[in-house]
C-alpha cells in the first residue's frame, strides 16, 4: 500500500508499509540508486535498499532532484546539483542520498528546508 508519493520531472518516489521506492527517469541520478544495473529509466518500481521505511519522515521530488528528510533531522539529497541546489558545497550530480545538513524544518508541502 502506498502511503504517500512526489513526483518530479519524469520520475516519482513513494513511500510504502515496507520501504522506500522510485521510478522513472534517472539520467542526473535523482533515484537516489547506485547500481551499474540500473538503467537511465527505472521502468518498474525499484525499493531502495539503503533506506528503510522506518527511518524516512518525508520526501521530496523537485524537478530533477530528490530530498529525503530522516527521523534523526539530517536531508539526503540526490539528483541534478549543476547550481549545488542540493546544498552540499559543490556542483556535482548526486546517485546516493547523501546526508549534508542537520538542522532541518519542514514547510507544509513537506518540502524539506535546510537551515544552515
Amino acid at each position: 500500500n502506498v502511503k504517500s508519493l512526489s513526483a518530479g520531472l519524469a520520475f516519482s518516489l513513494f513511500k510504502s508499509d515496507d520501504g522506500l521506492y522510485v521510478a522513472g527517469n534517472n539520467f542526473y541520478g535523482q533515484l537516489c540508486i547506485l547500481d551499474s544495473d540500473v538503467e537511465d529509466n527505472v521502468m518498474t518500481p525499484y525499493k531502495l535498499v539503503n533506506i528503510t521505511s522506518t527511518t524516512v519522515v518525508t520526501f521530496e521530488a523537485i524537478k530533477t532532484s530528490s530530498f529525503i528528510m530522516f527521523d534523526d533531522g539530517t536531508v539526503g539529497a540526490c539528483g541534478r546539483n549543476n547550481f549545488g541546489q542540493l546544498g552540499i558545497g559543490d556542483n556535482l550530480d548526486v546517485k546516493l542520498p547523501d546526508r549534508p545538513r542537520a538542522g532541518v524544518a519542514v514547510i507544509p508541502s513537506g518540502l524539506p528546508i535546510i537551515k544552515l
